[in-house]
């Protein structure tokens, strides 16, 4: 269940695609990866298909009691939902295979009724994969995967595991199972809330006979109960739950329509499985805990953020963050201004010399004179480089906001810069970068505050750098500096860092690049 922008003008795109796919079985997540050419995927977008009306059911369905099921997960790709998933252990959520695309990097959002109200959820990194070694792309056998998380999702609100089947085992035809999950309803929109449906197991040869084509091995079919209830897209890799135990996995379908009763839904029933699961979680002995990153970040693609500075003392050594807004000024904090001499320009790596560096001597600084150390306030401050930079792939500018531009509370950003991967911890080498989202308050209203999915966020030696938000024309621009953190610690669920807010600041900015001018 991918946001899209405009769901009927992707159908119409994809419909020649769409067709062809329904004339063979449909895993339920083959859509969204045929349509991601043409998503609004971005850092910062607020606008979501959620703002739609949605009070449809997954297929006769109906909305299920907020948090009654609290192992089903979303799994995401920057904000928006891919696939379903439930909790198996603590550090592993079961899938199906067909939903990982490896270009898509995921997350997994536990502890979720509303995928609009993300307030008080927690967003896990995916550490591992574990795609069964026989999976069929084309038939769909062995549709079963395993995703090992980043950290624990243990002491989370609204989360729990679910049982598997202590053994493989018979499921009777005629047993009354549920699904659930945030696909596609029948009128075609994509719900917010959990939706769940009742769904009647099928005799298998019944099954075999429905689909006219060979059934694959390992599998349970179902029908609607009463209604003609099932799953659509967006409901891939969620559980069947018979009697509180996970028995299959959400699979495929056949047909044009998730409503057709004649068409039996196919789901990978777990309990033949049993052996290739335990292996893969006692064999994986190494619990999952936060990696070597900018707080849980990853490393940035070389020279993919070329407006970041490093800024340097006299021995060269990386203390604060920067970011160029012209070819001779630079932004930062105004704490940084302590053993600050020189601008870092076009890194990548900070510690090994490399062809696109640009060390610039500071001519000038500019500090805001109503910074106070002691609250933060104002920790702003502009440095005027000895000469311009060269503009070229590796050094570009970038942008800062309107006077009356606001980030919205929701929004995800990126921060970036070489601090410390934890607290304490030494410097990073090369450039790690990390999603945040904007927090709706904060202590002064001159700041933005944001908080990292899964704990991640900034530590030390990050302070000056850039938040890059999207602005309503969907460029890159940035909306704050960062200053500080609510705590001594870089680590923690409730990692906050606090940014000032640069579109409070654009007269000052402006104000002393003409005084410097006129000198």
């Amino acid at each position: 269940m991918i946001e899209l922008v405009n769901l009927q003008s992707v159908l119409k795109t994809s419909a020649q695609s769409t067709e062809q796919m329904q004339q063979r079985q449909l895993p339920v997540a083959v859509l969204q990866t045929m349509m991601v050419g043409v998503m609004v995927q971005s850092i910062g977008d607020s606008k979501t298909a959620h703002s739609e009306s949605l009070t449809d059911e997954i297929f006769n369905g109906h909305q299920a009691q907020p948090h009654s099921r609290p192992y089903v997960v979303s799994l995401q790709h920057q904000g928006h939902h891919i696939c379903g998933g439930f909790l198996v252990d603590k550090c592993f959520v079961m899938t199906a295979a067909h939903c990982i695309d490896p270009n898509l990097p995921l997350t997994v959002l536990v502890g979720a009724h509303s995928l609009r109200a993300r307030k008080n959820l927690l967003e896990l990194p995916v550490k591992a994969y574990y795609k069964h070694p026989q999976y069929n792309k084309k038939s769909n056998e062995n549709d079963i995967m395993l995703l090992k998380l980043l950290k624990p999702a243990i002491n989370i609100s609204h989360v729990d595991l679910i049982k598997l089947p202590k053994k493989d085992r018979h499921i009777k035809p005629g047993s009354i199972c549920e699904v659930s999950g945030w696909g596609y309803t029948k009128s075609k929109k994509m719900p917010d809330k959990l939706q769940v449906a009742n769904v009647t197991v099928m005799d298998e040869k019944q099954c075999k006979r429905s689909w006219k084509k060979s059934l694959i091995a390992n599998v349970i079919c179902s029908k609607g109960s009463e209604t003609d209830g099932g799953f659509c897209e967006g409901d891939s890799g969620g559980p069947l739950v018979c009697n509180r135990v996970a028995e299959g996995i959400i699979s495929y379908r056949g047909g044009k329509k998730c409503d057709i009763p004649e068409t039996p839904n196919v789901y990978i029933k777990t309990g033949r499985y049993l052996k290739w699961i335990q292996k893969i979680l006692k064999t994986s002995k190494k619990a999952c805990v936060s990696g070597d990153t900018i707080i849980n970040g990853k490393e940035t693609k070389a020279h993919r953020r070329p407006y970041m500075a490093s800024l340097r003392n006299a021995k060269g050594e990386h203390i604060c963050g920067g970011f160029l807004i012209l070819p001779n000024y630079v932004l930062t904090a105004a704490h940084c201004y302590k053993e600050l001499i020189k601008v870092l320009l076009g890194a990548h790596n900070v510690i090994k010399k490399e062809k696109s560096w640009q060390e610039i001597p500071v001519k000038n600084f500019f500090r805001h004179k109503k910074y106070n150390n002691k609250t933060h306030e104002n920790d702003i401050m502009l440095l005027k480089l000895k000469h311009d930079a060269k503009m070229k792939d590796e050094v570009k500018s970038i942008s800062i906001p309107e006077r009356d531009e606001r980030i919205k509370p929701g929004t995800r950003c990126l921060v970036a810069g070489w601090g410390s991967t934890k607290t304490n911890g030494s410097s990073s080498k090369v450039l790690r970068e990390v999603e945040v989202v904007v927090q709706e308050k904060c202590k002064f209203a001159s700041d933005i505050c944001t908080r990292g999915t899964g704990a991640k966020g900034t530590c030390d030696g990050d302070s000056g750098g850039p938040l890059v938000c999207l602005d309503r024309m969907k460029i890159s621009k940035a909306f704050g500096i960062d200053s500080h953190r609510d705590d001594k610690k870089c680590e923690g669920p409730n990692h906050t860092t606090v940014f000032k807010n640069l579109a409070l600041y654009r007269d000052w900015i402006e104000l002393q690049i003409l005084k410097s001018s006129a000198e």
